[in-house]
């Protein structure tokens, strides 16, 4: 590990008010990559050093970093350093906290391996847990569930206990080769290799499902990478200290709970009851009677299978912790049960309130947050349930133009965002050239609440 004051910016977006050099960021970044060293996230202030300029001109740097290498980093997963507030010098004190801080301690919740699926035996678990479920998904999700935890204990294992057994053995039988070969213990080599490049591929699935890296494809076994990756997002999503709203540098967990719970009941309850709205529209857009057939024809076990097709295999879980690979890795087992599940759903247009159980997380917004307002809520839904909104969306999409009109630029099929923002620079090129006597007047309405919650009285 380096702590030190480096004199040198790897981003424009470290520095303000300054001339950025591309030419020496890019041999600071060079020396960092030659050196295997990355920056450890920091918490707080994002500038690590001030300066005024005539009293008048103000410049602002990260400067002083801590860097690590993956060893280090794998040998204190909870570190993160924390930039202070300057007192006399021009440079914020940084705080290097390698133990992390005291945080709540909970049951981790289950979450399916696929690594699992690799196993000769987990389908018969799968199978032999779907046996005895009585066609009721739910009910057979959990038996997979405790199923599973038992076969990973005592027949999985350990992959990276199992890689140095192998391992251990495969030397151990080469050596053996040199000094004495025989038919016996050329098999047994044979037959070690085939177990060992299982357990990479295992141990591949194993990193490469915790990174969820999209861009990079199964099969380099680049193991290193896949770790690094899960390490960062984890430091990334972790929350350790904040601003609170009375601008309050917070690190203790409890406050920041409370503060979080705070915020996001302010934001999503509302605060003013609704009555009847008057659109101002003579007319509503209506659906045609053929469109509305197509919403609510029976649900066929090929349209079911085409929407699990549709899905992101390793998405992150919801409460029951099984990804979409699960259903798609064993469809000729769970299929017909999933299939009628949600097909019943939309026969009687209500289903089992365990289904809609669902996971609020916060994401940064940004890379270094500071607070709770940085962070965006999102909602961690099972599977099924996210499969019965796949179908209604799917069948609702081919009819949203003749619904919608054309002065919305997103979430519709061949619009897209970027539409407002050229009519947004048309239209502020035309009030600044405009030589109107009455004048222009523009309007920006804060979009964030707008998106998170929608209420008639704000809009």
């Amino acid at each position: 590990m380096l702590i030190e004051d480096f004199n040198e910016v790897l981003l424009p977006s470290e520095s303000i008010g300054g001339v950025f050099s591309h030419v020496r960021a890019g041999k600071f970044g060079d020396v960092l990559s030659a050196c295997n060293l990355t920056d450890l996230e920091a918490k707080g202030f994002k500038f690590t050093w001030h300066r005024y300029i005539q009293g008048v001109r103000h410049l602002a740097k990260k400067l002083d970093r801590a860097l690590v290498d993956l060893e280090w980093q794998d040998k204190f997963r909870e570190a993160f350093v924390e930039n202070l507030g300057r007192l006399h010098s021009d440079h914020h004190p940084i705080l290097l906290r390698y133990g992390g801080l005291p945080m709540f301690k909970r049951e981790r919740p289950f979450r399916f391996e696929v690594a699992w699926s690799t196993h000769k035996d987990y389908q018969e678990v799968v199978s032999g847990a779907w046996s005895v479920c009585e066609k009721d998904v739910l009910r057979g999700l959990d038996i997979v569930r405790d199923d599973s935890i038992i076969f990973n204990k005592f027949t999985f294992g350990n992959i990276f206990r199992n890689k140095r057994r192998i391992l251990a053995r495969l030397v151990g039988v080469q050596n053996c080769l040199e000094e004495q070969p025989t038919d016996s213990l050329a098999m047994l080599e044979k037959h070690l290799w085939k177990e060992y490049n299982m357990v990479l591929q295992q141990e591949e699935l194993f990193w490469y499902q915790k990174s969820r890296e999209k861009w990079v494809q199964c099969g380099d076994r680049n193991t290193k990478f896949f770790h690094t990756m899960t390490m960062a997002r984890r430091k990334r999503n972790k929350i350790h200290s904040l601003f609170l709203q009375n601008r309050n540098w917070c690190t203790e967990d409890k406050i920041l709970q409370s503060e979080a719970l705070h915020y996001f009941k302010d934001l999503f309850c509302s605060n003013a009851p609704v009555g009847n709205v008057d659109l101002g529209l003579d007319a509503l857009p209506m659906i045609s009677d053929e469109g509305n057939v197509g919403l609510v024809r029976i649900v066929l076990k090929e349209e079911v299978y085409t929407t699990f097709i549709q899905m992101e295999s390793f998405k992150a879980p919801g409460a029951d912790g099984f990804h979409a690979f699960f259903f798609k890795k064993y469809w000729h087992i769970v299929g017909e049960d999933v299939w009628n599940m949600v097909r019943e759903a939309f026969i009687h247009g209500s289903f089992d309130r365990k289904l809609a159980e669902t996971l609020v997380v916060l994401i940064p917004k940004v890379d270094a947050p500071t607070s709770i307002k940085q962070f965006r809520p999102i909602s961690l839904c099972k599977v099924i349930y996210k499969i019965i909104t796949k179908v209604l969306v799917n069948r609702i999409r081919p009819l949203l133009d003749s619904i919608i009109g054309p002065l919305q630029g997103s979430f519709v099929l061949c619009r897209g965002t970027t539409e407002n923002a050229l009519i947004d620079q048309e239209i502020m090129h035309y009030m600044n050239h405009s030589k109107s006597k009455k004048g222009s007047l523009a309007v920006k309405l804060d979009l964030e609440k707008a998106y998170d919650r929608v209420e008639w009285d704000f809009l």
